[in-house]
This record gives structure tokens, C-alpha cells and sequence, in this order.
């Protein structure tokens, strides 16, 4: 995802706001982490995709699913951990971001 005219300082502001920012690396406001308290009642889409996002075996990804509160990833930006959480909410997943320290 590409500004159309790095030229228009607008267009550059509302692309950063729209997520156009880099999902790692340093973030002004801190880094965040996404945890999860429960995997709700489509428990295998959920690790299934956990498993795809982290990279993770079906024995890491089940060890999550058995923790509330489990750190699911850490060392996000506020955007990518938002995005992140969000996914998992669709899913069906009650997770919550939270600043690192």
C-alpha cells in the first residue's frame, strides 16, 4: 500500500493513518502486545490461523488456547497490534492489546 503522490501532504497523512505505516519497528508511542483470553467457540479457526500467523506448531498454538491471557505476539506497533486483534475478533477470539513497559 502505496500513497498515490508523496507530493500531497494530505494524502501522505491520511495513508499513515490508514495503516501505511510499517507493522514493525519503532513506534513513537511504545511498542504493544496482543493477548488472549479466550478462544471463543470456533476454537480451531482460530488456532488454525494463530498457527499460520506466528508460524507456530499445533502444540504451541494449543498450549495458547489453554492460557487466559496469553501473549499471543509482542513488539507490534499500535496499528499492526490493532489489526491483529481485530482479525482474531472476527474469528471469534476475546483478545485485547496492551502497551508493553
Amino acid at each position: 500500500m502505496e500513497p498515490k503522490n508523496f507530493d500531497d501532504l494530505d494524502g501522505m497523512r491520511d495513508w499513515l493513518r490508514d495503516g501505511g505505516k510499517l507493522e514493525k519497528g519503532p513506534d513513537p508511542n511504545g511498542s504493544y502486545r496482543v493477548c488472549a483470553n479466550d478462544f471463543g467457540n470456533k476454537k480451531v479457526r482460530v488456532i488454525k490461523f494463530i498457527r499460520e500467523r506466528l508460524n507456530i506448531g499445533l502444540k504451541e498454538a494449543l498450549e495458547f488456547s489453554r492460557h487466559a491471557g496469553a501473549v499471543l505476539e509482542s513488539g507490534l506497533t499500535r496499528i499492526a497490534a490493532t489489526k491483529f486483534a481485530q482479525e482474531l475478533q472476527d474469528l471469534g477470539a476475546d483478545v485485547y492489546v496492551q502497551q508493553e513497559e
